[in-house]
């Protein structure tokens, strides 16, 4: 019976679902093909894998940091987008464990056929993958994936584990809403609350990240020591471990700071200045759990090259060499994981566009145009861009400096900050968010807006 009605919530709610669906699978086909890198390389001899291993372990702790924060968010926004359908089945007499059950098996669903297809794309585009990698390495041969059947078991639990768990929380909260809810004309998720989880993974990644800024103090980078190879790779991989923490910290934090940052910012711009602009302020700081959703992608879009290109191109400043970060490796580590994001982004736009076209008939009801509409929503996908560069800038500016003070003082080495590179994310990010937002104006006409509210 829940069975039942959990598929028929499915089919109504597709629109969301499919979002939720959707990052599943690429998140499962990222880290089924990563992880098989890894089998593949510890099958090789030592000399041979040491290469692979040091791009395949960046492109893990990339993909791992933005596939979870993707996967989490899709999965609370879907449950929370869609409580009043659980609320109206309260209505008929389903009793709040039902609903609980009825979420858990959609959830479930989504989350099984989602790794099924992620773990078969992963297989796929394993063999292309690690072709592209070794080409960037000095291994002069082509390399065969071995598929180890332990390798996607392990990546299809992860996928299954971090959907569910993402997921458990909003289905609690759905079978405790009351069935008045369903009476509300919007779908608009609310602010998000400090949950007791939230604190424990806060105060986690705090304690990681002060660990970790504590742990670069006590390492000298002397460009005249003779083992000074070592030392670099120590102080790149501590600099990366301490901007994917500080990442992760402010995506831990994005639906409780997200709303209130981009507020204070964006009142550089009055209302007697711009009325678009201030319009889509306002659309941000009523947007509840969306605002948070939109904007953890982009700052792990924006944030993660910027991190990459501050440690080495930082590193290559202090060394006098001059030549900077190796592109080609660079783009190993980071495809997969600004994939996953820049897909998670435009995901979450379509998972809102059902109460966006809401919003937009309300302003097409007090005669406002099709063109004014189309302005406030190219700045509010600025607000989200910028906000993104602003975050990441500061991230960047700390690790930044926290690498290039592990060099004497004689060396007057500044930090070289990814800020360029940044930038040109964070455009990519605010066309992407344009595009997906855009959506519903060019979609529907007067009529068809009207009768959505």
């Amino acid at each position: 019976m829940m069975v039942k009605v959990a598929v028929k919530q499915l089919r109504r709610t597709w629109r969301v679902w499919v979002g939720a669906l959707v990052m599943v699978i690429v998140g499962a086909t990222g880290i089924t093909a990563v992880r098989l890198h890894l089998a593949t390389a510890s099958t090789m001899p030592s000399e041979k894998a040491r290469a692979i291993f040091s791009l395949a372990y960046g492109e893990v702790a990339f993909l791992i940091v933005a596939s979870v924060a993707m996967l989490a968010s899709t999965a609370r926004y879907a449950v929370a987008a869609t409580r009043a359908e659980y609320a109206r089945l309260q209505l008929v007499g389903v009793l709040p464990r039902q609903v609980f059950t009825i979420v858990l098996v959609q959830l479930l669903a989504v989350g099984v056929i989602g790794v099924v297809f992620g773990c078969g794309l992963g297989i796929v585009c394993a063999q292309p993958m690690l072709d592209y990698t070794v080409h960037q390495t000095t291994l002069q041969q082509t390399v065969p994936v071995v598929y180890l059947a332990h390798s996607i078991v392990i990546s299809a639990l992860i996928v299954l584990v971090v959907t569910l768990f993402s997921g458990v929380r909003s289905a609690r909260a759905a079978s405790l809403m009351p069935a008045l809810w369903a009476l509300r004309e919007t779908e608009e998720t609310p602010a998000v609350k400090f949950s007791c989880g939230r604190l424990i993974l806060t105060l986690v990644l705090a304690g990681c990240t002060i660990a970790l800024a504590v742990g670069i103090q006590f390492v000298r980078i002397d460009p005249h020591q003779e083992r000074v190879g070592v030392v670099i790779s120590g102080v790149i991989g501590l600099g990366i471990l301490l901007g994917l923490c500080l990442i992760s910290l402010l995506a831990a934090l994005a639906p409780l700071l997200s709303t209130g940052f981009i507020s204070v910012w964006s009142a550089i711009i009055p209302m007697r200045l711009s009325a678009s602009w201030s319009i889509a302020r306002r659309f941000i700081q009523h947007s509840g759990g969306r605002s948070a959703a939109t904007l953890t992608p982009v700052l792990i879009a924006v944030g993660l090259p910027g991190i990459l290109y501050t440690v080495y191109d930082t590193i290559a400043t202090g060394m006098s060499s001059g030549s900077g970060p190796n592109t080609g490796g660079l783009s190993v580590i980071l495809s997969p994981a600004l994939l996953t994001a820049t897909i998670g982004s435009a995901t979450i736009i379509f998972m809102g566009s059902l109460s966006r076209s809401r919003d937009f008939a309300l302003l097409v009801l007090t005669g406002v145009s099709r063109a004014v509409i189309a302005r406030i929503v190219v700045f509010e996908s600025l607000m989200y861009a910028l906000s993104s560069f602003l975050l990441a800038l500061g991230v960047m500016a700390v690790v930044g400096f926290s690498v290039s003070s592990r060099f004497p003082a004689e060396t007057k080495v500044t930090s070289a900050l990814g800020w360029d590179v940044a930038a040109v994310s964070a455009g990519c990010a605010w066309v992407i968010l344009c595009l997906a937002n855009l959506a519903p104006v060019l979609r529907y006409n007067r009529l068809k807006l009207v009768s959505t509210t």
